[in-house]
């Protein structure tokens, strides 16, 4: 059967079967021009008995190609003719081998070993002469396609070994290095030539010790194999990391053959390992650094990480708390143990309520503990589906809060309180201004009218003197002044204070003294008589009958020796006493204990607060025991440290006032003033009232007044010679130019023209030490407080008229001196004493109402020091000036 170009036959015994029968048929491309020996070819192929063949021929290499490039047939051997048309040869073979992946039987007309050989060495597996036996052929076939198979395998280790990323060394049994692939010549740095017939220890670094191979040997000889990480030197100096591992080739017999060692270098593995490390660390101790517990749940819920604070919020559950418990697992651990006060009870339903939230995972939530602190949860769902949870611990700003709260309310009630205290001798003042206005007004009720306007002006008075001192508290601007003091005399002074308000409500008022007799302290005191005349005003205002004892001790100390004591002063009442829920409100500001009885009362409740505050500042403390309707007993304690000199003198019992009239200007006091001042006096006041106020009080003195509205309008008077006062009364804040800028101003003025200085005194409601000091910074010579006091008034008239100041320099010889009315000054000394002791801008008036009674008397110089004194709020050092004058002056009891 003939065979041409592209024609295939499927030959059996000269039987044709179909094509598509090829499980066991064998594939032949015959490359063959001669057309008889094609012939020949195919009739030995189809002699054998027990093959199938199918044959498909071709007569050039480019007929080859072409078939390759088609992929249209897949030969399992190629009979190749050595001499073709296109091709011819080793070339030959060679150009079939390139396109053909399939065994080469090379047919040859000519039997030459030498060309043969040369055949065999160009890439063919056997070679066969034309013209000999079928059985011949088809056996050449049958063994080029078993060499083929064997050297296909040879050739894919050797691919494998030669491409490998990996580096391969192969050791023969005594551990010699015998072959190296091109990849473990790149890890290393060194060539083949290099490391064949060398031992691997060569590629060790120095951080392994030479003894190591020995033990990598003995594990890889016992466990048949080793792994592991090793740090290895390359040639060039630096080290590297590597993974390697050994393993023995044994034969049938279990004798070893060779190693095979594969390495991997893994440094920039190692590096982004160590940075991932690193990171993560950084993280951890960043999360662990914030003042948040943090917490870390995976996809399935279950805990991943947390920080320190996370464990110490949960302390019950810290066993609990590790990486894989649930979160459910967490909270339920947490109810049982009570922890959340919210769940009992309802100990399930709020499990429910709580996964329901956290599965949410973008919620915000407060949460109380059992041991009182309060939570803020926040927790957010990350994008691969895990919970990030914060907890923030938010007790103090809860508790601020809620104090917030309840401080707002406190203040509330308290401008409530405030409402009813000022508009009580408001309603008072204006109501009594009104009835002045009536017609045909008798002498006694013009004087009872005016009386209740002048004592509703007091209260008010004090009003802003409590909260002007608690402001001072809150601001830290109160300071201790320690000078000696007896508190024998102190408690006489404070009784004395009180006893005519006390009997005005038919009370008993005693005072005793329990510490050692005569003893002097270093202390404040006029905080002291803040304090006690705080707690005894009080007393007297809740108690309706009965008694009030006021007491002080010295507390009993372990050591006699220590000059450090504690004082304690207790005012005991039979008044109506506090309910015990209320006691903790008593010494807070703006807290009453029962606003009710604060309005059948009256009141503030400022008064507690400041004694409070006081006591702290001195070392001390405050308390109170009471039992409601039975009475109470208030005591604060201060630390204060014993004086070296004991008092000899005994505490004497002060003149209780009668009334205020000491307080209040008389028809006497303007007559005793007219007879002594005279002059002209300019007043800037923009308040219309104020100027109306003061014009009055001036001219019922004899003055000559003058008025301007503003700084600048004074300045112009004076500038213009319109007016050339004696003195000017200088208001502080005013419109267009205020008394600061006034006064400068016409200080600059009055250093342009010839003539002594125009005293300017400041006049203002304005009542701090430092609007004092800023008024003599700028010029002025004096100051005076709103509302005006008489009595302060004219003492600053005869102090910088200089028509008094000429009366007050006359020789005694013309003015013989008089004598002085001392139970009435002693009244007055007796008001004074407290003021001084709270600091009461009121001591000035009150000094100077001293100063007028003792006028052209004897005491008269002495008591200048302690008049000066107080004006320059020197307060401690007057009242001190004041005990020793009148320890010096007072006369001998008769008899």
């Amino acid at each position: 059967m003939a065979t041409r170009c592209g024609l295939e036959r499927m030959t059996q015994l000269g039987r044709p079967i179909p094509l598509d029968d090829t499980a066991h048929t064998r594939r032949i491309l015959l490359v063959e021009d001669s057309d008889d020996d094609a012939r020949l070819i195919e009739l030995q192929l189809s002699e054998g008995h027990t093959e199938v063949f199918a044959l498909r021929r071709v007569k050039t290499m480019a007929q080859v190609q072409a078939l390759a490039q088609a992929n249209s047939f897949h030969p399992d051997v190629v009979l190749l003719d050595l001499n073709l048309p296109d091709a011819s040869g080793i070339a030959g073979v060679q150009r079939c081998r390139a396109v053909v992946d399939a065994p080469i039987v090379v047919l040859t007309a000519l039997d030459d070993q030498a060309a043969n050989h040369a055949v065999i060495e160009s890439g063919a597996e056997d070679y066969l002469p034309k013209g000999g036996d079928g059985a011949a052929l088809r056996r050449a076939v049958r063994y080029a396609m078993l060499r083929y198979q064997r050297d296909r395998d040879a050739r894919l280790a050797t691919a494998v070994f030669s491409h490998a990323h990996e580096g391969i060394m192969i050791l023969n049994p005594s551990g010699i290095i015998i072959d190296v692939n091109p990849a473990l010549s790149r890890i290393s740095g060194y060539s083949a030539g290099e490391l064949i017939g060398q031992h691997p220890r060569m590629l060790l670094s120095k951080a392994h010790k030479a003894e190591s191979y020995a033990t990598l040997w003995q594990k890889m000889l016992t466990q048949g194999a080793w792994q592991g990480e090793r740090t290895n030197r390359h040639k060039d100096g630096r080290d590297y990391t590597a993974w390697e591992s050994m393993t023995p080739c044994r034969n049938a017999q279990g004798r070893i053959l060779q190693f095979i060692g594969v390495m991997s270098d893994i440094t920039e593995r190692k590096e982004a390992e160590a940075l991932v490390l690193q990171s993560t660390e950084l993280l951890r101790t960043a999360i662990d650094a914030i003042d948040e517990a943090f917490v870390l749940y995976d996809t399935s819920d279950r805990m991943v990480f947390c920080n320190d604070k996370y464990r110490l919020l949960y302390a019950t559950r810290a066993d609990l708390i590790t990486p894989g418990v649930s979160f459910e697992e967490v909270i339920r651990e947490g109810v049982r143990h009570g922890q959340y006060p919210a769940a009992l009870g309802r100990e399930e339903a709020w499990v429910m309520e709580r996964m329901a939230q956290h599965r949410c995972a973008n919620s915000v939530l407060s949460q109380r503990l059992d041991d009182g602190r309060v939570l803020r949860i926040i927790e957010r769902r990350l994008p691969d589906g895990g919970t990030v949870g914060f907890r923030i611990d938010i007790t103090d700003l809860m508790q601020a809060t809620e104090e917030a709260l309840a401080a707002n309310l406190a203040k509330s009630r308290f401008l409530a309180i405030m409402s009813h205290e000022i508009r009580t001798p408001m309603n008072g003042i204006l109501g009594m201004a009104q009835l002045l206005l009536a017609p045909s007004l008798s002498e006694t009720d013009r004087l009872d009218y005016a009386q209740t306007v002048l004592s509703s002006g007091q209260s008010l008075l004090g009003l802003l003197n409590d909260i002007l001192d608690l402001s001072k508290i809150e601001a830290g601007k109160f300071q201790l002044d320690l000078a000696d003091l007896n508190p024998a005399q102190l408690l006489q002074d404070t009784q004395a204070l009180f006893a005519g308000a006390a009997r005005n409500k038919g009370l008993t008022l005693s005072v005793a003294w329990l510490g050692p007799a005569g003893q002097r302290y270093r202390s404040d005191g006029h905080r002291l008589r803040q304090m006690l005349t705080n707690l005894v005003g009080n007393a007297i205002k809740f108690t309706v009958a009965g008694q009030i004892h006021i007491e002080a001790t010295e507390i009993e100390r372990e050591d006699q020796d220590d000059q450090d004591v504690t004082l304690e002063f207790a005012v005991t009442d039979t008044g109506l006493g506090i309910a015990a829920d209320k006691i903790d409100l008593l010494f807070k500001p703006f807290s009453q204990a029962d606003s009710s009885i604060t309005r059948q009362f009256g009141g503030t409740g400022l008064g507690l607060s400041i004694v409070s505050s006081l006591a702290r500042l001195l070392g001390g403390e405050t308390g109170v025991e009471s039992e409601l309707g039975q009475g109470s007993r208030f005591w604060f304690r201060v630390g204060a440290e014993r004086a070296l000199t004991v008092s000899t003198r005994l505490p004497t019992p002060g003149n209780p006032a009668e009334n205020d009239s000491n307080m209040v200007a008389t028809s006497a006091d303007y007559k005793r003033a007219r007879g002594t001042l005279s002059g002209h006096i300019l007043v800037v006041e923009d308040n219309s009232v104020n100027a109306l106020v003061i014009e009055g009080l001036l001219e019922h003195l004899g003055m000559q007044v003058h008025l301007a509205h503003d700084g600048q309008q004074a300045l112009s008077l004076l500038q213009t010679h319109t007016c050339t006062p004696d003195l000017i009364l200088m208001d502080l804040q005013m419109p267009v130019m205020d008394g600061y800028a006034s006064t400068q101003a016409i200080r600059q003025w009055e250093q342009t023209r010839p003539g002594s200085a125009t005293p300017i005194i400041a006049l203002t409601a304005d009542a701090f030490e430092e609007d004092r000091q800023r008024c003599l910074a700028v010029g002025m010579d004096d100051f005076l407080t709103k509302p005006i006091a008489l009595a302060a008034l004219v003492s600053a008239l005869e102090k910088w008229l200089p028509e008094a100041n000429q009366q007050a320099t006359t020789p005694a010889s013309t003015a013989p001196p008089q004598t002085l009315d001392w139970p009435r000054f002693e009244v007055a000394l007796a008001k004074l004493m407290p003021l001084l002791a709270l600091n009461k801008f009121d001591a000035i008036a009150q000094v100077e109402a001293l100063q007028a009674m003792a006028a052209n008397t004897a005491l008269s110089p002495a008591l200048m020091d302690a008049a000066n004194a107080v004006k320059n709020l020197r307060f401690s050092q007057a009242a001190a000036d004041l005990e020793r004058l009148v320890a010096q002056h007072r006369p001998a009891a008769p008899g």
